[in-house]
């Protein structure tokens, strides 16, 4: 079948299956409220509805029919992008419709209302859902080819998680914000309202997205080892330890400024001092609990691994990635410290130009302090798990890619930092405004500008290193062939990584005898013991060792 000819198809097959979609879920709505089950009746015109259900219907099964009987005649229809493509279009747009009935379904019912209004799409989007993922999941495990599907899994997955964390994160925060209010249950700044407020559409939404969580992810990690699993978990785990990172840091920060603010004459009770609080370890609990699952399948995080993964490129990009984060802290905390210093001066010179209310900027001191103590402590810990872990499977060439994106941002960031200072100062001497405003200005670029050379020169060595010419040149390996008694199998990896492994077998060992007439005659009964592929005699100085190689 030409690709015109496939195209025209399946878009006819596209857009009859949604219009008779649409219309039979809008006639089973209106059959519904006319006999009082959802709503009061209504006079409606189901004439459209009737209509597209009487012209689409019988086009989408003849064309459906006549599609699929040419599979049994081409094993390449099967696996068409354009086929693919129209699957999984209409598994994505099935899901969305699922998902908010389902949604309104459970919303319903704990609000104690009727649920059926959600039926209609639930009759006619179940079976159009399984009937496509029963084609699309047709051989897909062993054809390669049909990325289509991952990429449809990949997205359903993306989307459930988000949804999760933000339902997850509100059921916390109501949690977190009643137990203040009973801890503050006798401040006068409080109401004395002290109810239990959980919103029904949180936990709708949340029961909604694990389902769609637990279809996509289970279907992904149990059945096959998708290309998009390594970027997910990397991009998934980096982010969980950033967010709970961050809001330490928020926590630390508005806990110093708290100290600052304790001369203040304006008491402000218990719930009013504390309130943030639910606010930030809403996000640090919800992230924990995320990162804990996702990180169990390649660290050692003493809990029990809830899934099986391959953890060698995974481990390294998320350490080397917390290793960057942990930079970054640092820096924040050196260029706060650097503003606030740059700022003292300005405000002893110029008390109108910094108003009161930021006269010390105390908020610059809590955000040095606060990133200081995070970044110390997670480069000392993510730097101690990077020393001390043996197995170098990847960590090369992760470790150079590190090295390769500080050194790219740190000179965009000096660049864009020395182009905002000349900036600042041209203009400000082409206009004769020169004055403490100008430097005012300045203090934040040139920290920047200050931060960025002292990085950029903290890592010079391996810098000029990774970008020497020939530095990375192609080596040529030696091609080898293994022979094995299971011990260098742990270490296949780094074998791979320095020769050109041709063969690895590994063999079993059967026993030992002596290099003399006795143990030769002994060798042929101790082969028939093991039924094998192949054995090996080895001559070993005063002894023979005997070998199998199994299937």
């Amino acid at each position: 079948m030409s690709i015109p000819r496939r195209l025209l198809i399946y878009i006819v097959l596209f857009v009859t299956l949604n219009v008779y979609a649409v219309g039979f879920s809008s006639l089973i709505g209106w059959v519904l409220d006319l006999i009082g089950i959802i709503g009061d009746a209504q006079t409606q015109n189901i004439a459209p509805f009737l209509s597209a259900i009487i012209v689409c219907l019988p086009i989408w099964l003849f064309v459906w029919r006549y599609v699929n009987r040419g599979l049994e005649e081409s094993s390449y229809e099967e696996s068409s992008t354009i086929r693919n493509l129209y699957l999984n279009l209409v598994l994505g747009i099935s899901t969305i419709y699922l998902s908010i009935s389902i949604f309104g379904f459970i919303e319903s019912i704990i609000k104690l209302e009727s649920p059926l209004s959600a039926l209609p799409n639930m009759i006619v989007w179940a079976p159009l859902f399984y009937v496509h993922l029963n084609y699309a999941q047709k051989d897909w495990f062993e054809d390669r080819r049909k990325r289509i599907h991952e990429f449809y899994l990949n997205i359903t997955f993306i989307i459930s998680l988000i949804i999760i964390f933000i339902s997850l994160r509100s059921l916390v925060l109501d949690g977190l914000d009643y137990l203040l209010l009973l801890v503050s249950s006798n401040d006068v700044l409080v109401e004395n309202s002290t109810n239990l407020d959980i919103e029904g559409g949180q936990i709708s939404a949340l029961i909604t997205a694990a389902g769609l969580w637990f279809y996509s992810w289970n279907l992904r990690i149990k059945k096959i080892d998708l290309n998009f699993r390594t970027v997910d978990l990397s991009v998934i785990t980096v982010s969980q330890a950033f967010i709970f990172l961050l809001s330490i840091f928020f926590i630390l920060a508005q806990g110093i400024m708290l100290l600052f603010d304790m001369g203040s004459n304006q008491p402000q009770g218990l719930y009013k001092t504390l309130e943030f609080l639910p606010q930030i370890l809403s996000f640090s609990i919800v992230s924990i609990i995320i990162w804990i699952y996702y990180s169990s399948g390649f660290l050692d995080t003493g809990v029990r691994k809830f899934y099986k993964v391959d953890p060698s490129l995974i481990k390294w990009t998320y350490r080397y990635s917390v290793r960057a984060i942990s930079l970054i802290f640092l820096i924040s905390s050196s260029v706060s410290l650097l503003v606030f210093l740059i700022g003292i001066p300005i405000t002893l010179s110029d008390e109108i130009l910094i108003t009161a209310e930021k006269k010390w900027e105390f908020d610059l001191i809590s955000a040095s302090i606060s990133s200081f103590l995070i970044g110390v402590m997670t480069l000392r810990y993510i730097s101690k798990k990077i020393e001390s872990d043996t197995e170098v499977s990847r960590k090369k060439d992760i470790e150079k890619s590190y090295i390769y994106i500080v050194a790219v941002f740190f000179l965009f960031f000096l660049i864009g930092a020395l182009i905002a200072i000349l900036t600042i100062i041209i203009r400000d001497l082409i206009g004769w405004s020169w004055s403490l405003s100008t430097i005012e200005l300045l203090r934040w670029p040139f920290s920047f500008a200050l931060n960025s050379i002292i990085i950029l020169w903290f890592f010079r060595k391996d810098i000029i290193s990774r970008f020497r010419a020939g530095a990375d040149k192609k080596i040529e390996k030696k091609s080898v062939d293994i022979l094995s008694s299971e011990s260098l199998l742990r270490h296949k990896a780094e074998l791979n990584e320095l020769f050109n492994v041709k063969s690895f077998q590994v063999a079993n060992k059967i026993g030992k005898l002596k290099f003399n007439k006795e143990g030769i005659n002994k060798i042929d009964s101790y082969l028939k013991k093991h039924e094998a592929k192949k054995y090996y005699i080895v001559e070993d100085g005063q002894d023979i060792i005997l070998y199998y190689l199994k299937d």
